[in-house]
C-alpha cells in the first residue's frame, strides 16, 4: 500500500532524533510510519 503522503523532517528534527538512543529513535520512527499507514487506510475507507 502506497502512503498518501511523504514525511520530510526538518534538519533540526533530524539532529534531535540522531541525538537520541537507538531504542527511543526506533520507537519514534515506528510511530511515524504507523500514523502514516493508518491515515492512508482511513482515507481509503472514506
Amino acid at each position: 500500500m502506497k502512503p498518501n503522503f511523504e514525511i520530510e523532517l526538518l534538519p533540526e528534527a533530524v539532529e534531535f532524533l540522531e541525538a537520541l538512543d537507538d531504542k527511543t529513535r526506533g520507537k519514534i520512527y515506528y510511530n511515524i510510519k504507523k500514523h502514516n499507514l493508518l491515515t492512508t487506510m482511513n482515507s481509503l475507507r472514506s
